[in-house]
């Protein structure tokens, strides 16, 4: 009789093995796969630089030790061998289990796992691995979950994967892969989760993936597809989370895709396409992103019932916040709309983080957030004073003097540059972590307004939207902190001089620094506003800047005719979200110098 399989998901890595073990016979495992093992840790580790081996026997608690040495600083890797010895009567253990995560492992995903015959899963997700998928795989008949999310593997998405009949898992995200995605894919019957963002995939998704019935979870985000979202996605009936940002897609979407009843994770974002209404369905819903997709009219009713995340930002809805919608949710995004009317105080106090921004409310009569509640307010309503609308709630009514220019460090404290002070956005206060926050410098003349939640981390409240660097630049004073969004941050002057100014924005990638290998791989992509223009679209600082830890400035020219200046940083769905977590992404910026005139330089006034 078999006995149940001993699995086990813990952490296991040795810096050192003692040779002296004395192996029981009946934990030994197969000579054939040791030896695949000796293979497998040549082929992940070409530049050997990085010592892996594995221990050739099966420890009790039903994993295989992996021997780590020569390991680069900091390198915090997963190593979860997984066997069992009892699913055969040759008096062998057998790998089932095949985990090597986090490691920069720069060489080729290894076709010798085809000798582990029994293994069900593969994960090498965050590795610097190039090449492709081997054909070889496709022998293993128990093989139901492959994760190669963050690698470097390049060229098609192979054909041969539609011979994996087995995968009810598939994960390809943030790698190089190209060309079209592969009709073969739609043999896959059992598979539940298909994800293929972060890569640079071409043409219409295939009718073929009709086929696969059982789907529960598709996203294919951040890509260069062309045609419009298929009519076939909604007939898949068990889909439970769909999420298509910047896929390059464009037209309406489908309405069968919003009566899907296990639908409870919906995100659709930057899709251009005609004018549409969201239709009033009672599909109950985790999280529902719909952002920059032309939404119009109002906001149905059932919308409202949405018990986590709701974000409607940057469309052209209209008309008020009903005055019975009182439904408690971490997160409510809804800047950049038309929406009117009077924000009631029991909508307030259900929603920890409130977004009301760029729309044209009248003003609530308790504007200001309470210690428990984070709501940002900036430019929420048409107000008779301008101060008014920018500064919502606060004692300024009129502009004490004029400014000719501002500085900012973000993220950090007030920093001397040469003879300029950064003034530092940073401080202490109430909401300084918060997901939809507005802020402003007193005795200054420039402030931020931030919207936005890093969905997927699975943490609400830890210090995320700013960084801190630990590497070596060439202004560690200016460049040692960044502030980030998610989403889009607003810098902003205000009481300024009419007239032309040059704008100088600061970066420096601080966070993917070149201490893991496998950061090469992460990219972070936004768009720049100014003045409601945009003037720069998939940014790549890095890029410019020839390398992380590099600090890189661009210049702009632009007007001010009405006391005020508008910097924005937007996130449209592109660029890496898994590396170093999975739920990291969006803009950072290190300093901003607004100057009047078309010059390079300018002291500060303050």
């Amino acid at each position: 009789m078999l006995m149940m399989f001993q699995l086990c998901q813990v952490m296991v890595i040795l810096i050192s093995f003692s040779s002296s073990i004395t192996l029981l016979a009946s934990d030994q495992l197969h000579p054939g796969e040791v030896e695949a093992l000796r293979q497998i840790g040549k082929t992940v580790n070409e530049d050997g630089q990085l010592s892996l081996k594995f221990v050739d026997s099966c420890q009790p608690n039903g994993l295989v030790k992996t021997e780590l040495t020569s390991a680069p600083p900091n390198l915090e890797g997963n190593s979860t061998i997984e066997c069992n010895c009892s699913i055969t009567d040759d008096n062998y253990c057998h790998i089932t289990s095949f985990l090597l995560k986090d490691y920069s492992l720069p060489g080729r995903l290894p076709p010798e796992l085809a000798n582990l015959t029994y293994v069900q899963k593969i994960d090498f997700t965050r590795n610097y691995l190039y090449g492709t998928i081997p054909v070889e795989w496709a022998s293993m008949k128990y093989l139901s979950f492959i994760s190669l999310a963050a690698n470097r593997l390049s060229g098609n998405i192979p054909a041969h994967l539609g011979s994996f009949t087995a995968l009810t898992y598939l994960n390809l995200e943030s790698n190089q892969f190209s060309g079209v995605v592969p009709p073969e894919l739609g043999k896959l019957v059992n598979l539940k989760t298909l994800i293929l963002s972060g890569n640079k995939l071409v043409g219409t998704l295939p009718e073929a993936l009709a086929q696969i019935k059982n789907l529960t979870d598709f996203r294919v985000s951040d890509n260069n597809l062309n045609g419009t979202v298929p009519e076939f996605i909604g007939n898949w009936t068990q889909l439970q989370k769909l999420v298509l940002y910047a896929t390059g897609l464009q037209g309406l979407i489908p309405l069968a895709i919003f009566y899907l009843e296990k639908l409870s994770d919906l995100r659709i974002a930057d899709m251009p396409g005609p004018e549409f209404q969201l239709p009033n369905v009672t599909i109950r819903r985790d999280t529902l992103v719909l952002r920059n997709i032309n939404l119009t009219g109002t906001i149905p009713e059932n919308a409202w019932k949405v018990e986590t995340t709701l974000d409607l930002t940057f469309n052209k809805l209209v008309g008020e916040i009903p005055p019975n919608t009182i439904r408690r949710r971490q997160f409510t995004f809804l800047s950049g709309n038309k929406l009117t009317g009077t924000v009631q105080d029991p909508f307030l106090q259900n929603s920890p983080n409130l977004d009301v921004s760029y729309n044209n409310f009248s003003r609530s009569p308790r504007c200001s957030s309470s210690k428990e509640n984070n709501i940002n307010w900036f430019r929420s309503s048409s107000s008779n004073n301008k101060l008014n609308d920018l500064l919502p709630c606060s004692e300024i009514s009129r502009c004490p003097k004029y400014y000719g220019s501002f500085h900012i460090n973000c993220g950090g404290q007030d920093v001397k540059n040469g003879r300029i002070l950064y003034e530092g956005d940073h401080d202490q206060g109430s909401g300084s972590n918060a997901a939809a926050r507005s802020y402003y410098r007193l005795g200054s003349n420039w402030g931020f307004s931030s919207t936005g939640d890093f969905m997927d981390d699975e943490n609400f409240y830890d210090n995320k939207y700013t960084l801190q660097s630990n590497s070596n630049l060439v202004d560690s004073g200016l460049y040692a902190t960044a502030r980030k969004t998610p989403l889009s941050i607003t810098y902003y002057g205000y009481c300024l001089e009419n007239g032309n100014y040059t704008v100088r924005l600061h970066f420096a990638e601080i966070e993917f620094t070149d201490e893991k290998l496998y950061n090469k791989v992460a990219s972070r992509v936004f768009d720049i506003y100014i003045q409601g223009i945009q003037v720069q679209k998939d940014f790549n600082f890095t890029e410019e800047a020839k390398g992380s830890s590099r600090n890189f400035t661009i210049a702009f020219n632009t007007t001010v005719t009405d006391r005020t200046l508008e910097i924005r940083l937007y996130w449209a769905g592109k660029g890496t979200t898994v590396i170093p977590i999975r739920g990291n992404y969006g803009p950072i910026i290190s300093a901003i110098s607004v100057c009047s005139g078309y010059r390079t330089y300018c002291e500060g006034e303050n």
